[in-house]
């Protein structure tokens, strides 16, 4: 099986990576919120300001900041995982770049507490985290049910 990472061919054994790459790793919010940590204090779905951009990712600025992060949370075989960037720049997160990568910041910590309570974006829409697996599915039955709608007839065919 051809891995990117560990090609031997381009990269010695001291230039090969290591760690997972970012955003690859399940973010522990329950360690967050047991700890009451300071990301999970910050984060407050109800003050912020949550605009969701795709599937997994959201636009979040927290009440007490001037900087937009983009954040990008979804579900992998059960597990959380994300990045958070600012969104001018594209530089990771702060709180993720100086502190543990594993951890989730408060911009995460928001969406992760919007999801759990139900609260909505500023569209009117309930945030939600779905998992990368059931994304390829509900592509598939968008087409499929877009087949059906037209009496399986194309452009051609009226």
């Amino acid at each position: 099986m051809y891995c990117p990472r560990c090609e031997i061919s381009e990269q010695s054994d001291t230039e090969r990576q290591t760690t997972a790459p970012s955003g690859t790793d399940p973010l522990d919010f329950e360690r967050q919120r047991d700890a009451e940590s300071a990301s999970w204090k910050r984060a407050d779905p109800k003050a912020a300001l949550i605009e969701r951009r795709a599937w997994n990712a959201w636009l979040v600025t927290l009440p007490d900041s001037e900087d937009a992060h983009l954040v990008t949370l979804q579900r992998d075989h059960g597990a959380l995982v994300g990045e958070c960037v600012l969104a001018e720049s594209g530089e990771q997160c702060p709180a993720r770049k100086y502190n543990d990568s594993e951890e989730p910041c408060a911009h995460q910590c928001t969406v992760r507490k919007a999801a759990f309570g139900g609260i909505e974006d500023v569209y009117g829409d309930v945030v939600t985290i779905f998992a990368a697996d059931d994304i390829g599915t509900a592509r598939a039955d968008y087409h499929i049910e877009s087949a059906m709608a037209d009496g399986g007839r194309r452009g051609g065919d009226r």
